[in-house]
């Protein structure tokens, strides 16, 4: 009874990582101000993990509709509770006094639409992980609001827990530029 009990247990702890683990977008910055800079410098887009065990992101990728193409290298990981910056120029995102301790990659070509556009992540064998259509203005998923559009906001996510394909989701960032990496 006992084996049978941890056996159960142990399989069920498995099952809850597995499922409240995954790589959320959790933030876009897609249209920097003209007063922090180029959007060849300042684009971003903030993964997040939620959950409680880390992911391996070996060869997840950006679909080939994006207008930014990426594969994550082997050994690639995002931590659990960790975010990783996605970045136009990750140099300017990389080490204090912002940012310090969280991963940031410069993709590898493509930029993000100032007007929206949809973004879609897939893991190694093709299967869609997250995927957001933000725009400016309304669309299908809701009123995504235009204050992130070049007046100096990002676009973030309110929950990572919430639905992020919904406009509802998500808000113009409260600080100027927006919180890469750091907790919203």
């Amino acid at each position: 009874y006992r084996n049978t009990l941890t056996t159960i247990t142990s399989t069920l702890a498995l099952t809850i990582n597995l499922v409240f683990s995954q790589v959320v977008i959790n933030e876009i910055h897609y249209n920097p101000s003209g007063a922090q800079g180029s959007d060849n410098d300042y684009e971003f887009m903030e993964l997040y993990n939620p959950g409680t065990a880390d992911i391996d992101m070996s060869g997840y990728s950006f679909n080939g509709n994006n207008p930014v193409t990426h594969v994550f290298a082997d050994g690639t990981t995002l931590a659990a509770g960790a975010y990783l910056l996605v970045c136009k120029n990750a140099s300017f995102y990389q080490g204090p006094p912002q940012n310090a301790g969280v991963d940031t990659v410069t993709w590898t070509s493509g930029s993000l639409s100032n007007g929206g556009e949809d973004i879609e992540i897939v893991d190694a064998g093709g299967n869609v992980v997250d995927f957001v259509d933000y725009e400016d203005g309304t669309n299908d998923y809701g009123d995504w609001g235009t204050s992130h559009d070049g007046g100096g906001p990002s676009l973030e996510l309110i929950d990572a827990t919430s639905d992020n394909s919904l406009a509802a989701s998500w808000q113009s960032s409260w600080v100027p530029n927006g919180t890469p990496g750091a907790v919203s």
